[in-house]
């Protein structure tokens, strides 16, 4: 998620300096690009990673609610994984031992 945000601020900054930014908008041509080739890829990693922790990946419909579902989400995603197995299937690091 981390290199999410780093790659949309330098395309950003990118398309301040090409002159394709838009005030309005808060996006250019290369950051809407971006933002819209990444948003299923986005949401697959977020419900695994709450597949993880056991909670599913609708969660992330707190997406929606301004800050408050960002903040919730951030902590869900920095939770730890539940050791062995869940509802979801077996801790995928158990079996790489």
């Amino acid at each position: 998620m981390l290199i999410h945000v780093l790659i949309g601020f330098g395309l950003i900054i990118f398309d301040v300096f090409t002159g394709t930014f838009v005030m309005e908008v808060g996006l250019g041509a290369f950051s809407a690009l971006y933002s819209v080739a990444s948003v299923f890829p986005s949401f697959a990693v977020g419900a695994r990673r709450l597949h993880d922790i056991n909670f599913r990946g609708w969660w992330q419909v707190l997406l929606v609610v301004p800050l408050l579902g960002v903040t919730i989400l951030c902590v869900l995603f920095a939770l730890r994984s539940n050791p062995g197995e869940n509802r979801f299937g077996d801790h995928p690091l158990a079996q790489a031992g």
